[in-house]
């Protein structure tokens, strides 16, 4: 489980740098096009979308802190029931007390 979170947690990185790519990317192109229409265009749709890759960034984040937090209940609990059958396998058993036969 480890290696996974740790992979996952590097390709979120990864969208982070890919945010600030796009949003210089962004700004040459808006320079670049020589057109207030269009470079407009371009500020609209990046304000449009912006809460949007917000979002994706922020959902990677909060799945990757949920699949951690399940594993580590999954584990307790299973940790939880070795226990138990451990107690259970070593007690010794009650039994009624016997009458005269």
């Amino acid at each position: 489980m480890r290696s996974v979170v740790t992979r996952t947690a590097a390709r979120a990185r990864h969208l982070e740098t890919h945010a600030r790519s796009f949003e210089t990317a962004l700004q040459s192109a808006v320079s670049a096009s020589g057109s207030q229409i269009v470079g407009q265009a371009l500020v609209d749709f990046a304000g449009h979308n912006a809460e949007a890759f917000r979002l994706i960034v922020d959902r990677t984040s909060r799945v990757r802190t949920g699949a951690v937090e399940a594993t580590r209940a999954y584990l307790d609990g299973d940790l939880t029931m070795a226990q138990h059958a451990q107690r259970d396998a070593t007690s010794t058993p009650q039994h009624p007390a016997r009458g005269p036969e």
